[in-house]
């Protein structure tokens, strides 16, 4: 089985300070079985009633993906969410994990993602 992921993140406009003070993070995406996992949080340092969006979704050719193929949305700051998708059948695929979320402080939308490639 051959395994790759990359974590990649987008960073808010504002300055360095704005931006730090709310973050999301994104995990790892793996295999478990036959499903595809991601999973991610937000910073306790967002605001109470901070929400994010937390989406699994398929290459379908370099730079183009698939519509969502299952989600999440992490209510507040503090946990890991996850979101899981199963993949029998698909063969060998490129998966990536989003986490999207608006930073209260800048009023600016997040991002981070991890994608990662293997066979169901």
């Amino acid at each position: 089985m051959t395994f790759v992921a990359t974590v990649v993140g987008v960073g808010a406009t504002g300055t360095a300070a704005q931006a730090a003070t709310c973050q999301g993070h994104i995990g790892s995406t793996y295999k478990s079985g036959s499903s595809v996992v991601g999973f991610g949080s937000i910073d306790s340092a967002c605001a109470s009633g901070s929400k994010a969006t937390l989406e699994i979704r398929r290459q379908v050719i370099p730079g183009l993906w698939s519509s969502v193929l299952a989600s999440a949305t992490v209510n507040g700051p503090g946990y890991d969410q996850y979101v899981s998708w199963n993949c029998t059948g698909q063969g060998t695929q490129t998966y990536r994990t989003q986490i999207r979320w608006k930073n209260p402080y800048t009023g600016s939308y997040d991002s981070k993602e991890s994608t990662a490639r293997f066979s169901c």
